[in-house]
């Protein structure tokens, strides 16, 4: 597309496999596994209650609208790296943090409004890839007509109009909002990861930290979903930033430099110099004023910095701060999810379908019985075991050693 020499790797080809092909396909394979199961067909339009439903369709229309404006100019080589972005948005976070709600045993309006949305997803994208990835693309469309209901739909994905943009679905700020959201996760798991913190073990409190409060409205929509993703017990939402965060600023050199010329080196210092209450100032009234200039948002960029001796992190979006204190009942529940993971792990060795009910034993330490036998119903319920024992002798089914003690289980197909 660039009048370049064609390039062709062998390990280029197994980098898009990896990278495309395969989260592309595995998501379709989750959607069919669940579909499957609850015998799942499309019908009439759902209402997306869901705040991620919501986020991953308007990410949808965005994506089409980009794809549809690169390729009415020919940039093709500006399509691709959008449709990458999107499937792992589809893949790594929409799937991963909503499958709890496939995982519902009865067919409620939220299970019918996650299926109706990945469906809906995989679909569109599908058609998205066609004059990329035509013989996949081909692939996933005729297996999801399987499921498509009353629609009648093309023969083919070859056959059907492109997708074009529907804008009442978009949603910005939304999106901004999630971006936000994985932001927090992300510099959240580094954190715990830094404090030698399992993310399996419960953190008493967190708190989301931005000096605006429209802002943490916004973020608070997602409330729930940081804090599964990052196992806290409660989360608060403060615009006292500056008790946990220090602000500093710098100059957007790209955008300044061509308008200042010489005199960029005394105003990048300048605005180096700006502090708390004149970068507060810039964020309230979108303006700046130095030395008779002004500045806009978009030329001074702004940064955040935890302050020395608080457990929190920063990045130049949003803050988050942490309770690290663990007690005996925080570390107990850590150990029953990871027995819990230990069990989906033997599961999976010996083959069993994700439906398929088991018969349980364990055999646990004088530390970790007490708190296996208080989470038993839980325990039970994840791992789908109509019946749990601590029976299990000595020295047999599968050792593993834990923060409170080994634990050995020991599992068949009910």
């Amino acid at each position: 597309m660039k009048a370049e020499e064609q390039k062709f790797t062998d390990s280029g080809v197994q980098e898009m496999v990896r990278q495309v092909l395969l989260p592309w396909y595995n998501s379709f394979k989750f959607f069919k596994t669940y579909a499957d199961i609850d015998g799942w067909r499309s019908g009439s339009d759902t209402t997306k209650d869901n705040v991620l439903d919501q986020w991953i369709v308007s990410r949808l229309e965005s994506l089409k609208e980009k794809v549809n404006a690169e390729m009415q100019a020919y940039r093709l080589y500006e399509v691709v790296p959008p449709l990458f972005e999107f499937l792992e948005d589809l893949t790594n976070w929409y799937i991963r943090l909503n499958r709890a709600r496939f995982w519902q045993t009865e067919m409620n309006a939220d299970k019918e409004n996650a299926y109706a949305t990945l469906y809906y997803c995989l679909n569109t994208f599908s058609t998205l890839m066609a004059p990329f990835a035509p013989f996949l693309s081909e692939h996933v469309y005729q297996a999801l007509k399987e499921y498509s209901g009353e629609f009648d739909l093309p023969v083919s994905v070859h056959l059907c109009d492109y997708p074009q943009p529907e804008r009442t679905l978009k949603q910005p700020v939304l999106e901004q909002s999630v971006k936000r959201f994985q932001h927090l996760v992300v510099m959240g798991r580094q954190m715990r990861n830094d404090l030698k913190i399992k993310l399996k073990t419960p953190l008493s409190r967190a708190t989301v930290l931005h000096r605006d409060a429209a802002v943490l409205a916004d973020v608070k929509r997602l409330a729930a979903y940081i804090e599964s993703e990052l196992n806290i017990k409660t989360l608060d939402f403060s615009v006292e930033e500056n008790q946990f965060i220090d602000l500093y600023a710098k100059a957007n050199f790209p955008l300044l430099g061509k308008r200042l010329g010489k005199e960029m080196k005394h105003f990048a210092a300048a605005i180096a110099k700006m502090t708390a209450e004149d970068i507060d100032t810039l964020q309230r009234n979108g303006a700046f004023e130095i030395d008779g200039q002004q500045f806009n948002g978009e030329e001074i960029d702004i940064f955040r910095k935890a302050k020395d001796g608080v457990n929190a992190v920063s990045n130049r979006y949003i803050s988050m701060e942490f309770s690290t204190e663990l007690t005996e009942e925080l570390i107990a529940e850590g150990m029953v999810r990871e027995v819990i993971s230990r069990i989906q792990k033997l599961r999976k060795s010996q083959g069993l379908d994700v439906t398929d009910k088991i018969v349980l034993s364990l055999n646990a330490s004088a530390e970790s019985t007490p708190w296996l036998e208080q989470y038993q119903a839980y325990v039970m319920t994840e791992t789908l075991a109509v019946s749990l024992d601590f029976d299990l002798q000595e020295g047999a089914g599968e050792r593993s050693e834990l923060e409170l003690g080994a634990v050995s289980m020991s599992l068949r197909k009910a």
